[in-house]
């Protein structure tokens, strides 16, 4: 299957207004997605809740993004996210914790949960139930949930990207840029 182009955006259907509109910029993983318009629409609600409705904090978020794209080898998601994850307050010394994994020294425990839960994630595709009660004590009753759902989407983003070979962008991602409609 040769490599999907990354479509221009000015030629991306109706269909994906909304997307278009709240991006701004799209970056490279949604110009590749536009090769499959009705499966990006699909998705966008639900990328939409991970990215900006989370009860997960950005920091946190960060960290289990990042340990995401560590295990997926995900490179793109990896480089952008590296970025996001130090304007959240992280360390270059955190961010190696980070690929370290869960049994590195210096982590307070509400993180050391969130990079086990990730680890789980891809061990057991599950999370036992110590992990679960440290979340729901260190992030509130909906943070095994939203966890899931993070690590659920960034695994698939690091398929797509890995697939496809997605080229880096020469600008970042910026969450904080993205205007949304009340929803």
């Amino acid at each position: 299957m040769p490599t999907p182009s990354l479509t221009d955006p000015a030629a991306w259907p109706s269909a994906l207004a909304g997307v278009r509109a709240q991006l701004g910029t799209p970056l490279n993983i949604h110009r590749m997605l536009a090769n499959r318009p009705e499966m990006l629409a699909a998705w966008w609600p639900f990328r939409n809740f991970v990215v900006h409705d989370s009860c997960l904090a950005t920091r946190a978020k960060e960290i289990v993004i990042l340990r995401v794209a560590h295990l997926a080898r995900g490179d793109y998601e990896w480089r952008h996210h590296v970025r996001l994850a130090m304007e959240a307050g992280l360390s270059e010394a955190e961010v190696a914790r980070i690929q370290a994994g869960p049994e590195a020294e210096g982590w307070p425990d509400a993180e050391r949960a969130l990079v086990e839960a990730v680890d789980q994630c891809f061990d057991r595709h599950g999370l036992s139930e110590p992990v679960i009660d440290s979340l729901t004590s260190h992030f509130g009753p909906n943070a095994a949930y939203d966890v899931l759902a993070t690590v659920g989407m960034y695994n698939m983003l690091a398929l797509m990207t890995n697939s496809f070979q997605v080229p880096m962008d020469a600008v970042g991602p910026s969450f904080s840029s993205e205007t949304r409609e009340p929803g």
